[in-house]
């Protein structure tokens, strides 16, 4: 037969203060994990937000580019004033 004790208070004591620290840091890593799932999410719509700009810079460049061109086909090389809109051949 088994005999039973009575543990004493001071271990008791100890035991909860273990297990409510133990509880509040599985809160603080829930917490954290729930940061992380935000932080990456946020990091993946910057990637896609970059991803679209620099697809629209390399559509800028070659728009830039076939715009150049035409203004030589018809006018020839040289300078333009944006401004005045005056083109001084070369």
């Amino acid at each position: 037969m088994s005999e039973k004790h009575v543990i004493d208070q001071e271990f008791l004591t100890q035991i909860n203060q273990l297990r409510e620290t133990s509880t509040e840091l599985i809160y603080e890593l829930g917490q954290i994990e729930m940061e992380l799932i935000a932080t990456e999410q946020r990091l993946e719509d910057l990637h896609k937000a970059k991803a679209a700009a620099v697809s629209e810079y390399k559509q800028l460049q070659v728009n830039e580019t076939e715009l150049v061109k035409q203004l030589s086909d018809k006018y020839g090389t040289g300078t333009l004033n944006i401004e005045s809109g005056e083109f001084v051949e070369s």
